[in-house]
């Protein structure tokens, strides 16, 4: 399949900005959300655009965010942002590595 560039631009930048939600969660959440927010644009249009299936990834992701932030008893709202952002890095780095070794053989 075809993807535009918009599309390839789009994750690129996603995969950046998720990275800078993650340093960024510390310093500075409502970064984060910002940064979350990309993620899930990116998310919303690759599957509708592009490669993607769906975005169960990402609702799993919500979910175990808000089983961790009622132990840890934290606002919700920033650490499913926080997890949606480490999710994308995750996925990215996992994709990464994956075409290193693929294209290594």
């Amino acid at each position: 399949m075809n993807k535009s560039p918009f599309i390839s631009i789009l994750g690129a930048i996603s995969t950046i900005a998720s990275i800078v939600g993650i340093i960024f969660f510390f310093i500075n959440p409502t970064v984060t959300i910002v940064c979350a927010a990309i993620s899930a644009l990116n998310s919303i249009l690759q599957v509708t655009f592009a490669d993607q299936n769906n975005i169960t990834t990402e609702i799993v992701t919500i979910i175990i965010a808000v089983i961790v932030a009622f132990i840890i008893q934290k606002p919700i709202f920033p650490i499913i942002c926080f997890a949606l952002c480490l999710g994308d890095t995750l996925m990215s780095v996992l994709g990464w590595i994956s075409m290193f070794i693929f294209y290594k053989k």
